[in-house]
């Protein structure tokens, strides 16, 4: 072969090595973009899966926490609701007690009883729907409804409106229908 040829072969060859070359840097320069791209991506996705776990395990405990608080309010509830029966159940003992004593015969003191019970009734009713305080208005309006015989009312109720406190309103209650029933006697 002419050495000409072989010059030229070989600066073809040195050519297409140097492109060649090149083209290696290119590819190895992208992959090392590539791989630092993804390498971040990889950290940001780790930090994303921290910062969940963390809002999980934050959650989680708000969750425990406020399962505690409802478990611990649902017992103050049963215990006062338990109280409150036992209270209740007590004063209608007292009431039956006291009407039994009193009475004339058992159809008056069935009568007596039963109204006695309907008058803790309404007041018990008034005190629910309202909370935590009765109005005095409501408990002497409830009193002269019992009294009252279908007819044009004789009583004329006028005052300030006062809350009253549950026992206040409980007792005024039964001391109004007995009144009441007093002076219908």
């Amino acid at each position: 072969m002419d050495p000409h040829l072989w010059l030229e072969k070989a600066r073809e060859l040195e050519i297409e090595n140097t492109r060649l070359r090149q083209l290696l840097e290119t590819a190895g320069e992208y992959a090392e973009r590539s791989f630092v791209i993804q390498a971040e991506s990889e950290i940001q996705h780790r930090r994303e899966i921290e910062i969940a776990q963390t809002e999980i395990a934050s959650t989680r405990s708000l969750l425990r926490q406020a399962y505690q608080d409802t478990s611990e309010h649902k017992r103050l509830v049963v215990s006062e609701l338990h109280h409150r029966a036992k209270n209740m159940l007590t004063m209608v003992q007292a009431i039956a007690a006291q009407t039994l004593r009193n009475a004339g015969s058992l159809e008056e003191a069935r009568s007596a009883l039963l109204n006695r019970i309907a008058a803790l009734s309404q007041a018990n009713d008034v005190l629910v729907n309202k909370g935590r305080s009765a109005s005095i208005r409501t408990i002497v309006a409830d009193a002269v409804n019992l009294l009252s015989d279908g007819a044009r009312s004789r009583f004329q109720v006028s005052g300030p409106e006062l809350q009253l406190a549950p026992r206040t309103a409980l007792a005024l209650a039964m001391a109004l229908h007995e009144l009441g029933t007093n002076a219908a006697k």
